[in-house]
């Protein structure tokens, strides 16, 4: 298995190490939870190498200024080859041991169709609207 290079808080720390099947990271602004959101989906990418990873936004906008620029700035100092398709939002690893990613938005919950992942990681949910 692949040694990835991650420098986390003691908080962000914490959070990796935990075993439950579902859970969160609450913090404040500028605390980095954006990042350890997407290091939390390299080491699922890096523990899962035939898995689809699923990486979810509210907004396109969001995916496109949040989302896919950590996602890239993590495989690059981890070393990992990809290769970005910015028209369907897919990061794929071309890189053996690891995992690819699907970027999508949660705008349109009923859009969240025809494929299938892994695991989920949501950013920005406290943003969303309650159903």
């Amino acid at each position: 298995m692949r040694t990835l290079k991650i420098k986390s808080t003691v908080p962000q720390a914490e959070f990796h190490a935990l075993k439950q099947r579902y859970r969160g990271f609450f913090a404040g602004y500028g605390t980095g939870k954006s990042q350890t959101m997407a290091d939390a989906a390299l080491m699922d990418a890096v523990q899962h190498p035939q898995a689809l990873i699923g990486i979810y936004e509210p907004t396109y906008d969001l995916v496109r200024l949040i989302a896919a620029p950590r996602m890239i700035q993590r495989l690059e100092e981890n070393g990992i080859r990809f290769n970005y398709n910015k028209s369907e939002n897919i990061i794929y690893s071309s890189t053996s041991g690891v995992g690819d990613f699907v970027l999508r938005t949660l705008d349109n919950p009923e859009r969240i169709v025809g494929y299938e992942t892994m695991c989920a990681h949501i950013d920005e949910l406290d943003t969303l609207p309650a159903i």
